[in-house]
């Protein structure tokens, strides 16, 4: 039986016109280049899965689609269907049931058809623009029903270009449903499926709107939460594709870390330093720019989907301990980071900034992890929560402020003016003061 339909719309065409009928009207040049980028994300991740066959509308305009989209699989053989055009829904369901040979089906065609077979599949009327996609996970072929996964829809972004944009259906908001009597390959798939859905939902919230401090803010946890999450299973995960991954998350977050700083030093100065204000206003401004620029590119889309073809193939396939109970590992796994960080937090050296800047990073990643398997952790185990999250916070503000001190060492060697000088020097000063302060009332134990 089918499993998946990936249902994509034909790019950009020319206008309609006496001298041209609907059969023969062409992809315009801003179409084509569309499509080039929508499918470098779309196609690799196609060819990747298994028994693909891809059904076409005849028209030209579907036609050069369907041959942008093969190119970029690496070349794909394609079945030209009448119904496609037609937008014969009986047609595609006959057809559908009879193609047992395949497991995902994807069909280039053309709207109303697209839009109207979604909504008889799935119940939900998708928003189907020109080189858009989308997945229909089936539930049965007769009659045609399923749920909608995901949809990459062309966005508008850095200087007016059209770039891929994937998305999720809106799924349960907060933490994700688990049973810790599950087996733990399934529960964690779950969990990272959980958490890439939540990073997608970021980024389209940054790009939307990448003044918002909190949009860089929730991004960059995000991310990190998939990571801390990927780290915790790390002996049962395979080794190549875990480090590919973690290194692309890693990339991701890392393109956030200056715009972040700025913001957080920008939120903690207070009236009394407009000109130092108006510098960290400028550099966010420039900072913003190249990030936005950097995620503009296909290159966030391409991880996401990397990711999500990742968690389809199972990353536990070779674990020994993927059919166990999800809860027993969490357990063990838990008590063991918990000593490691306990430990560190008792021998760590106040004045080495590097090793508290380290156990600030553990401190976190235990954070997201018990905080996102709290439902099945051991109630002494979850008392820890609150406690830890105020350590982590304590350790944050220290390494906060020891980044905080040589960035404006640089601003104010590259600004003039005494007054810019002056504010800076007194920041510095009272910065270099809380440090101290702070690492003197570190506890040596979470409370």
């Amino acid at each position: 039986m089918v499993q998946e339909l990936i249902l994509i719309r034909h790019g950009k065409a020319e206008a309609g016109s006496a001298d041209i009928s609907d059969a023969e009207r062409k992809l315009t040049s801003k179409g084509e280049r569309e499509l080039k980028a929508m499918f470098s994300v779309l196609g690799p991740y196609i060819a990747g899965r298994e028994k693909v066959q891809v059904w076409s509308s005849s028209l030209e305009r579907a036609m050069q689609t369907e041959a942008i989209l093969s190119r970029e699989m690496g070349g794909a053989k394609v079945t030209f269907n009448d119904f496609m055009a037609e937008g014969n829904f009986e047609s595609l369901s006959k057809a559908v049931g009879k193609a047992g040979g395949a497991r995902v089906l994807v069909l280039v065609g053309h709207e109303p058809h697209l839009s109207s077979w979604t909504e008889e599949i799935t119940g939900m009327l998708p928003d189907f623009r020109k080189g858009a996609a989308l997945s229909i996970k089936l539930e049965s072929d007769r009659p045609l029903k399923g749920e909608l996964q995901w949809q990459l829809t062309p966005e508008h972004y850095a200087g007016g270009m059209t770039m891929p944009q994937l998305v999720f259906e809106a799924g349960d908001e907060g933490k994700p449903d688990m049973d810790g009597s599950g087996a733990l390959g399934p529960q964690m798939n779950g969990l990272f499926m959980f958490c890439l859905r939540e990073i997608a939902a970021a980024h389209a919230a940054f790009m939307k709107s990448p003044d918002d401090v909190e949009a860089v803010h929730r991004y960059r946890v995000k991310v990190r939460q998939f990571r801390s999450i990927m780290s915790f299973v790390k002996p049962e995960l395979g080794k190549k594709g875990y480090e590919r991954i973690q290194e692309g998350a890693r990339a991701l977050a890392g393109r956030f870390t200056y715009l972040r700083q700025l913001d957080v030093m920008a939120g903690k100065l207070g009236e009394g330093h407009p000109a130092l204000l108006g510098i960290l206003k400028q550099e966010r401004e420039k900072e913003k720019e190249r990030v936005y620029r950097e995620l503009a590119s296909t290159d966030a889309s391409k991880l996401f989907f990397e990711i999500l073809q990742w968690i389809e193939k199972d990353p536990f396939r070779k674990s020994e301990e993927a059919d166990k109970p999800m809860d027993s590992f969490a357990e063990d796994r838990v008590k063991s980071w918990l000593g490691r960080f306990s430990k560190g937090l008792k021998s760590a050296d106040s004045k080495d900034a590097e090793a508290i800047h380290e156990l600030r990073i553990e401190g976190k990643k235990l954070r997201y992890i018990m905080a996102l398997l709290e439902p099945m952790l051991k109630q002494e185990d979850r008392k820890l929560i609150p406690g830890l999250k105020d350590m982590q916070d304590r350790l944050g503000l220290i390494c906060d402020l020891q980044f905080d001190i040589p960035l404006l060492e640089r601003l104010k060697a590259a600004k003039e003016g005494a007054e810019a000088v002056k504010e800076i020097d007194d920041v510095i000063e009272t910065k270099k003061r809380e440090v101290g302060e702070l690492l003197r009332e570190l506890p040596k134990e979470i409370s």
